[in-house]
């Protein structure tokens, strides 16, 4: 079998739970299949996939490159060829290729549903087509899966979006020295896209009600890993409230530093409006710490698995109560052995490519 990934977005060009998932799965089957990676990027040091072609795009971008690869798998694609693609809301054109090949040659595709956005328009005959001549359909999320069932009539397969996360040697106090994070202060971590859909800002407004006070006597420093639109107005933000010191904007960070942020925090905090399921929130399972998270469905079914604390979503208020909660209240019983064996038993990463192969042949 010969498997070939449309990369529109590339690790580490673009920094998402779609673009790592998909970086470390072509890594890992480049070693038991034969795999093509076809991007608008120039090839990155850290992929090593056995063949990556790179597509020149010029005015109309999404035009020339769907004509691109509309034309080299026309001529390029074979009968043992999976086409691989993560299904994202963009413009339609870059889906029309896929299912027109499927009637002149039989071209095999599968959709990987990556976002928790389900308010795809399934009604417009593009979307329709796509959906219907797809050989498979991945969700990462029992909830995709089942919302997209409805609005295509088609069957999906959940397979968790997990990655080969890896394991910290450090202790707690040295990954803090490694990183250079204070050593006594109780750390609250955020991973992720500083965008408007992931309410960022609501931990912001959480420990702004909470008040200096409180900052100051639970010693919180706050770590915001990720880039995003929404991260200058953030730190202007916490700089005009005269809390800037208790913030760091650290940007993206590479993969290798990731799992010592993880090993170095006392909470961390997802507060999106919708998730599929989030890389961050299953490799923060693994680690000694505490979980909070928004009600969102893709959030909330994986909290429910540990009792984990839960809020309504964009609920500064609610979040503040739970922080308080869970830094504070002397009878508060840590979450994190239970989500640390969930994470033990359910998300073995050489299990799921098995699983993903076998959904695929």
């Amino acid at each position: 079998m010969e498997y070939i990934f449309i990369c529109g977005n590339l690790y580490p060009y673009n920094v998402g739970g779609m673009e790592i998932f998909n970086h470390y799965l072509i890594n890992e089957l480049r070693f038991r299949r034969s795999v093509i990676v076809l991007s608008q990027y120039s090839k990155p040091k850290n992929l090593n996939p056995d063949i990556f072609l790179k597509f020149p795009t010029v005015f109309p971008h999404g035009l020339f490159l769907s004509f691109s690869i509309f034309f080299y798998l026309l001529f390029k694609t074979t009968s043992k060829s999976t086409i691989i693609l993560s299904f994202s809301k963009s413009h339609w054109i870059n889906w029309v290729p896929y299912f027109v090949l499927n009637k002149i040659k039989n071209l095999r595709y599968v959709l990987v549903i990556h976002s928790g956005d389900i308010s795809i328009p399934t009604s417009n005959w593009i979307y329709r087509n796509l959906f219907k001549f797809s050989a498979k359909n991945l969700g990462v999320s029992e909830e995709i899966c089942k919302e997209y069932k409805i609005k295509t009539g088609r069957d999906f397969v959940f397979m968790p979006p997990l990655i080969p996360f890896e394991s910290v040697k450090l202790s707690k106090n040295e990954s803090r020295i490694k990183l250079g994070l204070p050593i006594d202060s109780k750390i609250l971590l955020y991973v992720g896209s500083l965008k408007p859909m992931k309410n960022p800002d609501t931990i912001i407004n959480a420990l702004d009600f909470l008040g200096v006070k409180f900052l100051e006597a639970n010693m919180i420093h706050v770590l915001f890993v990720g880039d995003g639109i929404m991260k200058k107005e953030m730190e202007n933000k916490v700089n005009e409230i005269g809390q800037g010191h208790f913030y760091s904007f650290l940007g993206n960070v590479g993969r290798d530093l990731i799992p010592y942020f993880y090993q170095s925090a006392d909470v961390y905090i997802i507060t999106s409006d919708f998730e599929g399921k989030s890389i961050s929130l299953i490799e923060a399972m693994k680690y000694p710490l505490e979980i909070i998270g928004s009600d969102a469905i893709g959030i909330k079914t994986v909290l429910d698995d540990f009792e984990g604390n839960i809020f309504p979503k964009k609920d500064f208020r609610a979040l503040a109560t739970k922080l308080k909660f869970v830094l504070q209240e002397p009878n508060y019983k840590p979450q994190y052995l239970k989500s640390q064996k969930i994470f033990a038993t359910k998300y073995s990463y050489n299990k799921f490519v098995n699983d993903f192969l076998l959904n695929l042949e």
